[in-house]
């Protein structure tokens, strides 16, 4: 039993071992060229001399499509227009929201596009803002031997993490929210750091001070770590002076835990 050659970059082995069940292995290697066809001719001749053929026709096709995205990173007020990837298939690909809820604001279209703003409920979700999707992506695939379109389909699960915003959702007053407006009777634009404001940035990353009777290497809120804000520390135990607001009424533990993950999601590139 034999053969002639097969396609570029693939390995042809006829396995005769001598009986009904032979088989041709094809072995694609790293540099098998997508589009190619070769055909190849199967010899075979029994004990008594007689013999047979079969032509078969190879064809190389692109490797179906891969969703590569597994995250998509969004923040509360901000709009966005971002691509999901995907590798291989044959293009165009075409993208298809299969279920899950999607964050207040977002749509995801035909293209792959995630595209909105996040609303101030889209971040509070479950308090943790994380959405679940189960989204498909199909290739132009066309059969070359029925010439029939033959889309292979596959499936992959993206987490939309959509992180809070001091201005939607700490600063002013909300369901659940650690709106600090008892602490404007005493920190506002003259005695910081001002709560009046409906931006960060009177607090994010900005040195203390003594703090009165506290350290002073301490900032108010520095991006990403709530252990060393003093906001954090004052809204809950503090090590130095008066639990804040002064006097109360304090923060109920889900107000906290709201205020701690805003810090806890902040980066450097965040000014709100």
């Amino acid at each position: 039993m034999r053969s002639n050659s097969a396609s570029d970059g693939m390995t042809l082995t006829v396995v005769s071992n001598q009986s009904l069940n032979a088989y041709v292995l094809l072995t694609a290697g790293s540099n098998v060229i997508a589009g190619q066809r070769q055909r190849f001719t199967v010899f075979a001749t029994d004990a008594a001399g007689g013999n047979a053929s079969q032509v078969y026709d190879v064809r190389v096709v692109n490797p179906p499509p891969q969703i590569l995205s597994t995250r998509v990173e969004l923040k509360c007020g901000v709009p966005v227009e971002l691509a999901l990837q995907a590798t291989n298939g044959q293009g165009p690909l075409s993208w298809t929201f299969v279920d899950g809820p999607l964050p207040d604001g977002i749509q995801v279209d035909t293209n792959g596009m995630v595209i909105g703003t996040p609303t101030p409920d889209a971040s509070e979700f479950h308090e943790d803002g994380l959405y679940t999707n189960l989204v498909q992506v199909a290739d132009s695939f066309t059969d070359r031997i029925t010439g029939e379109i033959a889309p292979r389909v596959v499936f992959q699960s993206v987490t939309q993490h959509v992180r809070l915003s001091y201005q939607y959702n700490i600063q002013p007053v909300r369901t659940n929210g650690p709106s600090l407006v008892n602490c404007i009777l005493c920190h506002g634009s003259g005695f910081p750091p001002d709560f009046s404001s409906e931006l960060a940035s009177s607090l994010l990353n900005v040195n203390a001070g003594s703090g009165g009777i506290c350290p002073n290497n301490d900032f108010y809120v520095l991006a990403g770590d709530p252990n060393d804000s003093l906001v954090v520390q004052k809204i809950t135990a503090p090590s130095c002076g008066f639990r804040m607001p002064f006097g109360g009424p304090y923060l109920g533990q889900t107000q906290i835990n709201r205020f701690i993950r805003w810090v806890t999601e902040l980066t450097n590139e965040d000014n709100d």
